[in-house]
């Protein structure tokens, strides 16, 4: 049997979420709607699980209404939706978790659209966004908008995901793929942290489109400037490991040794004239010429053209033709032109060499 004809025929248990806070005007409705949800599919069940995040209105004396026929978690104080969420996950039977914000922000009608693929067989994670689909939406406020594009943009960069809502509430998991991860943010920072956890884990991921009736903050929504903040904290926390870091520092210290020598060499290209033009060869290699006879070729390091500023491996063939000039630090001799005395200094140091001669404009022979 396929693994998409099995799917199909499998009996689920979907866990349905709810974490609460001072939702007394919605939360009764919300469960009362969520009761009475229809998956569209004749082989799942729901199970209606509901976690009070200490809340400190009437929310507790609503939800108890209908305590015969959910899963009842109670928090004495209010920590955060991260908190209710775990607390919601362990206490859930399902093979599937879905989370259901406790307002009418999120329609469950939509709960087919989320759990089809995975009943096919097809997904382990599945996202409902606001910004796909031709679905409804209220239009709100611009800025929070572009916040959770940032965000999303953000999270994707560091999961290699291409999810085009990471902030949304509608999420729903296979029991395997949400408890095959430790979470440990206690307030918005749970979306950031799953989304970049579960792509780690490399758990196939779905995105469909839902319809929203987003809530202004005299309707009762909590999230706030700080959350974005958080989050963005939290995707650098779980998407940069150690082993990022290690590398970033090991750049940064490339960078900054060649940035340091590079400041060096653009003040030798400012200062220094045309070295062949301002000394003839036959001047100027007569010394290098008498140290370095008897050998058959002689190694050549340069801080570059620069314009013809700095002398280069064309230059030191021509001035030295008695002698075969090579790039590079093989030979026993090698010339350095172009390079402050700092910087010098650096080149002998990891060659192990020694200066034999110092010649103007910046020249030197070392011997290794």
């Amino acid at each position: 049997m396929s693994l998409e004809l099995e799917s199909k025929n499998k009996k689920y248990l979907v866990s349905i979420v709810i974490p609460v806070y001072n939702e007394e005007k919605f939360v009764a409705k919300v469960i009362e709607r969520v009761l009475h949800a229809d998956a569209g599919f004749p082989n799942v069940d729901i199970e209606v699980v509901v976690v009070n995040d200490g809340s400190s209105d009437n929310t507790r004396g609503e939800i108890l209404k209908f305590e015969k026929n959910i899963k009842f978690v109670d928090l004495e104080k209010n920590q955060g939706k991260g908190v209710a969420l775990r607390s919601g996950f362990k206490v859930a039977s399902g093979d599937i978790i879905l989370i259901q914000d406790a307002d009418f922000e999120y329609d469950p009608s939509d709960y087919h659209e989320l759990l089809k693929p995975i009943i096919e067989g097809n997904a382990d994670v599945v996202y409902g966004s606001r910004f796909i689909g031709g679905q409804s939406h209220r239009v709100l406020f611009f800025w929070h908008y572009m916040a959770n594009l940032f965000l999303t943009l953000l999270s994707n960069m560091f999961s290699n995901l291409n999810l085009t809502d990471m902030e949304t509430g509608y999420k729903a998991f296979r029991k395997e793929a949400i408890r095959s991860v430790s979470l440990r943010e206690n307030r918005f920072g749970f979306e950031p942290e799953v989304t970049i956890k579960l792509a780690q884990k490399k758990w196939r991921f779905y995105e469909i489109g839902i319809s929203y009736n987003g809530r202004d903050y005299a309707e009762g929504k909590k999230i706030s400037w700080k959350d974005a903040v958080r989050a963005l904290f939290v995707i650098l926390r779980y998407g940069l490991n150690r082993r990022f870091f290690i590398s970033l520092l090991i750049l940064i210290l490339i960078f900054s040794a060649i940035l340091g020598l590079t400041k060096e060499t653009v003040g030798l290209i400012r200062q220094m004239p045309n070295i062949t033009d301002q000394i003839p060869p036959g001047q100027k290699f007569v010394p290098l010429i008498n140290i370095i006879s008897g050998e058959e070729k002689v190694g050549f390091i340069s801080a570059g053209a620069g314009q013809g500023y700095v002398m280069d491996l064309y230059q030191a063939q021509h001035a030295l033709a008695p002698i075969i000039i090579e790039e590079g630090s093989d030979s026993k001799f090698i010339i350095v032109s172009g390079y402050s005395k700092t910087a010098l200094e650096i080149i002998m140091n990891g060659l192990n060499a020694r200066l034999v001669s110092e010649l103007p404009n910046d020249l030197y022979l070392i011997e290794k």
